[in-house]
């Protein structure tokens, strides 16, 4: 009876306490607010079986790699997770058989001492985040140039994209913020770009799209096309499937790449396979091998057209919140790098789309998908092709809630080996005229979250060294010509305000008086609405300043030394 209760025991007892062990190695590693603990300690548990390979790489496994392993591999992982469940059981209860031989007074004695071992990790793990927070930026130290993350935006194919003067509207917010690329999709099924004559010829017209690609030159940035989806010309049940003339497509897109890097000499540097191949039910509606195959004739297609042009995919899509709804992305991008490898096809990047209200999502996404490409020589270029809160529409897009999210995902993406990100979207094209995607509305007028990318936009030249102490509040900083640009955010609900100390050091002249601050803040949805103003700059030693601020929850301030 006495070895039964002992086993029950040990049963009991092995899971929670690997659950307990890796939530708190999870909250001491990433300092998550405590609401979202529950989640992980029952994800993160379950996700035991990668320990090796994500401890290997510096870090646990993730939400968005867990949802992106096969059926085998979750399988492998349940049993392995079995095995340690199994382990644990037999560990403790060696540990309470052992102790039966102690006396009392010793067993009493290692309780209390595991309880306060216990205890010290829980109030160190738990304790909460400080209520300041230290910002210290270095204008002597350039990590060199400024990255781009911040001037990249994703247009989404709605149908309003057809009328006429209607993404016109985003040439003038796109030119302020120096945009640098914009990404559509839907070339072949929105703008009539391909037709048959009786006797089979070949028609293309491509006015319609033209007045797309020339609000995006207009605006000072250059295309990124993407390859979709089928025209009606060559569709069969529906444009989201495979075309039945991959012959026929494959020459549509040949004359694609002519008409604009050779005809117009644009020389469009990105084309991109398809959108969004694993949303299956949405966008693709036919197999990974059939998509491999038009990966095939197209990127031959754009590479006959233009050998320097860039050609890549698969544009894969999952959203951190409803990561049930999609086929998992990491088959996708794997079975890609592998079969370009083996075909000798040209894999010029790899692009997926990802939906967090989490940053460091942002991050991981970039480390997974450099690894799911490693199969391909040389590693392609890395495209975040689309990011924003959520893959549904959300009021916090229109209420300033992601004004701070914005900088917190550019502040998350700035060290990381990513070529560019693209926002989804400049202008909402989504029939629900709340909570649409984009920055601008549907009548030209900006929301909060425009004010965000046009502060980022002020970083200029070179980046300079920037760190913070405290996990919900980020810095970056730029010098050009002389002028020191620091921008701090405060994305995360801790506190509705935090006190900030920011330290400036490597200035070659005496810290000015006061320097210029501007407050965004989830209000800020017009000029009237910025809060300029002063804060005094105190002299630390030469070459050194300091100043204080105030930085309530969901904003931004720009700060400018001269």
């Amino acid at each position: 009876m006495m070895r039964r209760l002992d086993r029950l025991i040990g049963l009991l007892l092995a899971f929670p306490m690997a659950a307990l062990a890796v939530l708190l190695l999870d909250t001491l590693m990433q300092r998550d607010p405590l609401i979202t603990l529950p989640r992980r300690i029952l994800l993160e548990t379950l996700t035991l079986g990668s320990l090796p390979s994500a401890l290997a790489a510096g870090r646990l496994p993730t939400l968005n790699e867990v949802m992106a392993w096969t059926l085998p591999q979750q399988m492998v992982a349940a049993l392995t997770v079995g095995l340690i469940w199994i382990a644990g059981s037999g560990a403790i209860l060696l540990v309470v058989r052992r102790s039966m031989a102690l006396s009392a007074r010793t067993r009493l004695g290692l309780i209390a001492a595991l309880l306060l071992v216990v205890g010290g990790v829980l109030t160190a793990a738990l304790r909460p985040l400080p209520a300041s927070a230290t910002l210290r930026v270095d204008a002597g130290q350039v990590l060199g140039l400024m990255p781009g993350h911040a001037l990249g935006f994703s247009q989404g194919g709605e149908g309003r994209m057809t009328q006429v003067g209607y993404f016109e509207q985003t040439i003038a917010p796109l030119q302020t913020l120096g945009a640098r690329v914009v990404r559509i999709d839907h070339l072949y099924d929105y703008y009539n770009v391909l037709s048959f004559a009786p006797d089979g010829t070949a028609i293309y017209r491509w006015a319609e799209l033209d007045r797309i690609v020339d609000s995006i030159l207009a605006a000072g940035a250059q295309p990124l096309m993407t390859l979709s989806y089928t025209p009606s010309a060559l569709a069969g049940t529906t444009v989201y499937a495979a075309p039945i003339d991959l012959d026929a497509w494959a020459e549509l897109v040949y004359q694609t790449v002519v008409y604009y890097n050779q005809m117009r000499g644009l020389d469009i540097r990105y084309w991109e396979v398809w959108n969004e191949p694993n949303n299956g039910a949405a966008f693709w509606q036919s197999s990974l091998d059939e998509y491999l195959n038009l990966y095939r004739v197209t990127a031959l297609a754009v590479k006959r057209a233009d050998p320097a042009a860039l050609v890549g995919g698969p544009g894969v899509f999952y959203d951190a919140m409803r990561p049930a709804h999609f086929t998992p992305a990491r088959a996708w991008v794997v079975a890609l790098a592998e079969f370009a490898q083996q075909q000798r096809l040209p894999l010029d990047f790899v692009s997926w789309h990802l939906y967090s209200t989490r940053p460091a999502d942002y991050a991981e996404s970039v480390a997974l998908h450099r690894a799911w490409a490693s199969a391909y020589s040389p590693l392609p270029h890395l495209l975040l092709t689309e990011w924003n809160w959520s893959g549904a529409s959300s009021p916090a897009m229109d209420d300033g809630r992601t004004i701070a999210y914005v900088a917190a995902v550019v502040g998350t993406l700035a060290d990381s080996p990513l070529e560019q990100a693209f926002f989804f979207e400049p202008i909402d094209g989504h029939s629900d005229p709340q909570g649409g995607w984009g920055m601008i509305r549907a009548d030209g007028t900006t929301k909060p979250i425009y004010e965000s990318f046009r502060l980022l936009s002020l970083l200029r030249g070179e980046r300079i060294e920037a760190h913070s102490d405290h996990p919900e509040v980020g810095v970056l900083g730029s010098r050009e010509d002389g002028n020191i640009v620091v921008l701090v955010w405060h994305y995360g609900a801790t506190h509705p305000e935090l006190h900030i100390d920011l330290q400036v050091a490597g200035l070659n002249a005496a810290c000015p008086l006061t320097g210029e601050v501007l407050r965004v803040d989830a209000a800020a949805s017009a000029e009237a609405d910025r809060q300029w103003g002063t804060i005094p700059i105190t002299q630390t030693s030469a070459g050194a300043c300091s100043a204080a601020l105030d930085l309530p929850v969901d904003s931004i301030y720009e700060l400018r030394l001269r």
